[in-house]
């Protein structure tokens, strides 16, 4: 029966061993030369699909959201980049979020793709500063705060650019904690909240090896 167990679950990093981004953060709305890059965003090589966890056992609900955002490092084999470039998922495709913003390539040319989910401001692909919240129980609208803590990074090496959609496969970069509360403790005596607690919730990702370097930051993480 449902009512005989509760699920809690967490992301926590313990667990685990120029271009688009503008000074004056106005948009730009003016296409750049080249042209604009598709891109086709897998999990772990499935579909199209990232994971939020549901609280009915095993199963598990496979789906991006409409409005996730993703931000997406492109460097030419010359060394030119693009940086933290914002693709936003309108429910069936990823768009820059403006014209101007949009990644472009050349036929021919060789380039390497950095990329991770949730986008976040003002990081570099080297260093990318991407923490699990402390309060992963809240739910506003889209998504909750845990599905916002479930890092995901991808990385595709030099390659040619023939005018295809680059494939961008995500892995998850932090661990998922689940508990099982049974017995007394579910019910009309079920407790109002799970606390992890003293857990590293901060990392730095240096996106082109993929390296994820802890902090010493703890905190107790709402689960």
């Amino acid at each position: 029966m449902r009512t005989l167990k509760h699920l809690a679950f967490c992301l926590a990093t313990v667990f685990l061993a120029i271009g688009c981004s503008q000074e004056d953060n106005e948009p730009q709305t003016t296409a750049k030369k080249g042209n604009p890059a598709e891109f086709t965003m897998t999990i772990n090589g499935g579909t199209n699909t990232r994971t939020i966890t549901t609280q009915d056992g095993n199963n598990r609900t496979i789906a991006w959201r409409q409005g996730d955002q993703v931000g997406i490092f492109a460097v030419n084999a010359d060394g030119t980049p693009q940086n933290n470039c914002k693709y936003i998922y309108d429910g069936t495709e990823w768009k820059a979020e403006n014209i101007g913003d949009a990644i472009t390539l050349t036929n021919g040319e060789n380039y390497s793709f950095y990329a991770y989910y949730p986008y976040t401001a003002n990081i570099t692909a080297a260093a990318a500063s991407l923490n699990v919240l402390p309060d992963q129980s809240t739910q506003g609208e889209g998504n909750s705060s845990y599905d916002l803590s479930d890092v995901l990074i991808s990385k595709v090496n030099e390659s040619t650019y023939n005018g295809d959609p680059i494939t961008l496969n995500y892995s998850h970069a932090y661990a998922m904690v689940e508990v099982l509360i049974a017995g007394d403790k579910v019910g009309d005596t079920a407790p109002q909240k799970v606390v992890l607690k003293n857990v590293i919730t901060d990392a730095n990702i240096d996106l082109t090896t993929q390296i994820i370097t802890n902090t010493t930051n703890k905190q107790d993480v709402i689960m």
